[in-house]
């Protein structure tokens, strides 16, 4: 994987509002379109249920992978994420959210280009590494 030294505007607001736990705030950073297939409240239950057998993330890192649209989509189902085009796919990136003491979980995440901003478009959680 290759590692950059910040993280994308959208990765770091999204890390910063799940940790503050501010899903609106988080919901925010998701496309249009994922937003609409994930509302608020599911948003919420989905990183709430990544924290049940461990700690409330406190920080988090990132990293970006080399992975391609077509690599990207030849090991997802296209129907998960319909709005992802060649031309509005930014990257594949990992959010490892870490506790005090003990990782948490990694969020995986596509960002797109959704008017001329770049947003979540699909994510899926993952335990750590």
């Amino acid at each position: 994987m290759v590692s950059e030294i910040s993280p994308p505007f959208v990765i770091s607001a999204f890390a910063n509002a799940v940790i503050d736990q501010d899903y609106e705030l988080a919901h925010s950073y998701l496309s249009k379109s994922l937003q609409q297939r994930l509302p608020i409240g599911e948003l919420r239950h989905t990183l709430l249920e990544a924290e049940e057998d461990t700690v409330p993330p406190v920080n988090f890192a990132w990293r970006r992978t080399d992975m391609g649209y077509r690599d990207w989509i030849a090991g997802n189902d296209r129907a998960s994420a319909p709005e992802i085009y060649p031309d509005n796919f930014v990257s594949w990136s990992c959010i490892a959210f870490d506790g005090d003491t003990e990782s948490c979980y990694q969020l995986w995440c596509l960002l797109i280009s959704e008017n001329d901003q770049e947003r979540i478009g699909f994510f899926e959680i993952t335990d750590p590494d």
